[in-house]
């Protein structure tokens, strides 16, 4: 209502809120929904058991835990997603290890699942596609939780760059990465191009000159830029 009334007045959004809600609608993918769902399952079993943690951290692990805080509960989830990946050879040591398999939870249900879960070559690879195509906004929101980034003119341009790393990471196979696209689109066309932060990228020389620079600011963006800058031009001469 003020931005109709006040044209030179408009709403500026929290950049790591805004970062942290694509994270929650990543959530919403089907396979990434499966992959969280099961990778809690893994740290649930491991962090309810002492024993099982001990054994963990002394024996396979080297001392690592498997829960990573990273600012949010959603960053936070894909951190342990991250650190699940990496220590895959240790899980699977640890429950094909005599220990495990003596132990009175091998013969749980809930132990039976985990085993199954973390043997299961299928599921790390579903891991790799999702942590391939989350990390790349992780590392935006974690450079903005930093404070290493404030500028909305230079999230914009991290965001962009992130969506070129994911097409990247997936060799342009817009099946495997049109679904975390979509949800960076929904949520950059609505808090995020604004004509005053796509006019301030588009007037930084340090993006204005690279080659790819043109592929951002195109069509209706490039528009958006030009009639504000003739606005606001022409409202600094009244």
């Amino acid at each position: 209502m003020l931005e109709e009334r006040r044209r030179n007045l408009f709403w500026t959004p929290c950049a790591i809120y805004c970062i942290n809600q694509v994270l929650e609608d990543f959530l919403k993918i089907r396979c990434v929904e499966e992959c969280m769902e099961k990778g809690q399952k893994i740290t649930k079993l491991i962090y309810n058991q002492i024993w099982l943690l001990n054994l963990m951290k002394s024996e396979f692990t080297h001392g690592n835990e498997l829960l990573k805080p990273a600012g949010t509960q959603c960053a936070s989830s894909f951190a342990t997603l991250q650190n699940l990946l990496d220590h895959r050879v240790s899980l699977r040591r640890m429950f094909l290890s005599n220990k495990w398999m003596s132990s009175r939870f091998s013969s749980s249900s809930q132990g039976k699942e985990v085993q199954k879960i973390v043997l299961n070559v299928t599921f790390w690879k579903k891991m790799q596609y999702v942590r391939n195509s989350v990390y790349p906004i992780l590392q935006v929101f974690q450079k903005m939780s930093s404070g290493e980034s404030l500028s909305m003119p230079y999230v914009y341009n991290d965001l962009y760059r992130a969506k070129l790393a994911i097409k990247t990471i997936h060799g342009d196979d817009a099946r495997k990465y049109e679904p975390f696209w979509k949800v960076i689109d929904r949520h950059c066309n609505s808090l995020f191009c604004h004509p005053l932060y796509l006019a301030a990228y588009f007037l930084n020389p340090s993006y204005r000159y690279r080659q790819d620079f043109v592929s951002v600011c195109q069509n209706n963006n490039f528009l958006m830029v030009v009639n504000f800058l003739i606005f606001y031009s022409s409202s600094l001469l009244k």
